[in-house]
């Protein structure tokens, strides 16, 4: 499901935070808990669990109250990109192409493995 928010995040002081969404405004107030990337974010009489974690490819994996979401960057669609490292073999298309979805562009080696990028 590929969903977008638009969030405007405001810092106020050094735990408490304004959030702006669909019209909406809310100050939240986090509480560091032990352990990385752990905190409890109140809004007003509401309280939830949230920890954070960095993902590979840029993503960002939060779990609120045990509910996992992944937030991930937007992607420029003229870019292509993996989120494998290894190194590039060759490329199967030529400079300038036009790259079809799903279409592969390029083979790389990752770990003594040869694979498609589409």
């Amino acid at each position: 499901c590929k969903v977008q928010y638009c969030l405007d995040v405001y810092r106020r002081a050094p735990s408490v935070f304004s959030v702006a969404a669909n019209g909406s405004l809310v100050q939240a107030k986090l509480y560091s808990m032990p352990g990385e990337g752990a905190f409890i974010v109140a809004f007003g009489d509401a309280k939830h669990t949230v920890s954070v974690q960095d993902e590979p490819g840029g993503a960002l994996r939060l779990t609120i109250d045990g509910q996992a979401v992944t937030l991930e960057p937007e992607r420029d669609p003229s870019l292509l990109a993996t989120a494998y490292t290894g190194k590039l073999t060759r490329f199967l298309v030529e400079d300038g192409a036009h790259v079809d979805k799903g279409q592969p562009y390029a083979e790389i080696e990752v770990m003594k493995m040869l694979c498609m990028l589409a």
